[in-house]
């Protein structure tokens, strides 16, 4: 299939290149893509994925991806931040966002992938439910302003989480979308009080969601802190010293690039032992994923999308996702 590039090559482009271009281990050396090419690829890249201008783009790795001579580019956008990844083929015409060994078992690097997801996954301090032993984990990533992760944690606290006992263990990440206002000030505050006591961090938690409607990013730290001074056992005043310096931003972007880094797009996005799944799962699908899990879960797309109970109206979106309209969580 033939590209016509020219209408992309017309805007200049600005890039801050780190090239590692050494060979794959025990490999022939194959040569870098020549100026032309990374020029053809950028202003592809740009165009296809909706990147921002030029000037918000860099390279940031540009390295032989395999013994085929493929070349891995991976290029990063500022606003908002996002990592694109593609490789390009030996001739220079083609690029593709994945590349499948057929030579490899699939199951396995499936299962590897799995196993590396879920060791990062449990990394640090997070807040937790469920017993540490459990043969079962679940990971959230979740937006406090997203309706969607409000009708989650219903659904895991309400209804999954308490006749499941000790048998799952269940884990709780950052995730706040640029779209909301006042997510990202809502996930400090909840790991400032993680900080200080994890165990602590589910009243702030329910407080956010069960009150999402009547906050705002105007009265937000108003409530919380009345919320937290009159609920919560921990050292006030540690408390109002880690919101009034930001300190725990650090620690909810560090959520947040490993979110990214594992494929989470939108919110709610969950890990079932290492697997992702995206967009709100009620009791019955949680349940349904965890006794069957599909074979192709590894693939979920990044934004689900659910037909209407009728099966015959539009798609409705079940997880809030950067650049889409808002919709109610009614």
């Amino acid at each position: 299939m033939k590209r016509t590039f020219a209408g992309l090559l017309r805007a200049p482009l600005t890039l801050v290149v780190v090239l590692s271009a050494m060979s794959y281990a025990g490999a022939e050396t194959c040569s870098a893509p020549n100026a032309v090419n990374r020029s053809r690829v950028e202003s592809y890249v740009i165009a296809r994925y909706k990147m921002p201008s030029a000037a918000d783009v860099v390279l940031i790795e540009s390295k032989q991806a395999n013994d085929a001579c493929f070349w891995l580019l991976k290029y990063e956008s500022s606003s908002p931040k996002r990592e694109i990844t593609v490789y390009l083929s030996p001739d220079g015409n083609y690029i593709t966002p994945l590349l499948y060994d057929v030579r490899a078992d699939p199951l396995e690097e499936q299962k590897q992938a799995s196993e590396q997801n879920a060791k990062s996954l449990l990394a640090g301090v997070s807040p937790e439910l469920g017993g540490k032993d459990a043969s079962l984990t679940i990971v959230e990533f979740a937006d406090f302003q997203c309706p969607f992760c409000k009708r989650m944690a219903d659904a895991l606290r309400k209804d999954f989480l308490p006749g499941e006992g000790n048998q799952v263990r269940f884990l709780f990440r950052n995730y706040p979308l640029p779209m909301h206002p006042w997510a990202m000030a809502a996930a400090e505050m909840a790991e400032c009080v993680t900080l200080q006591k994890p165990s602590e961090f589910w009243k702030v938690h329910d407080f956010l969601f069960d009150n999402q409607a009547q906050l705002t990013a105007e009265n937000l730290k108003e409530m919380v802190t009345q919320f937290v001074t009159a609920n919560v056992a921990i050292d006030q005043s540690q408390y109002r010293f880690c919101v009034d310096n930001d300190l725990a931003m650090g620690m909810v972007k560090k959520e947040m690039d490993l979110g990214q880094k594992l494929g989470v797009r939108g919110t709610p996005a969950i890990f079932v032992n290492g697997v992702l799944y995206s967009g709100f799962k009620d009791g019955t699908q949680l349940r349904a994923l965890i006794n069957g899990t599909p074979t192709d879960a590894a693939t979920t797309p990044p934004v689900a999308f659910n037909r209407s109970a009728a099966n015959d109206g539009p798609p409705q979106r079940s997880a809030c996702v950067p650049g889409a309209q808002p919709q109610s969580s009614r």
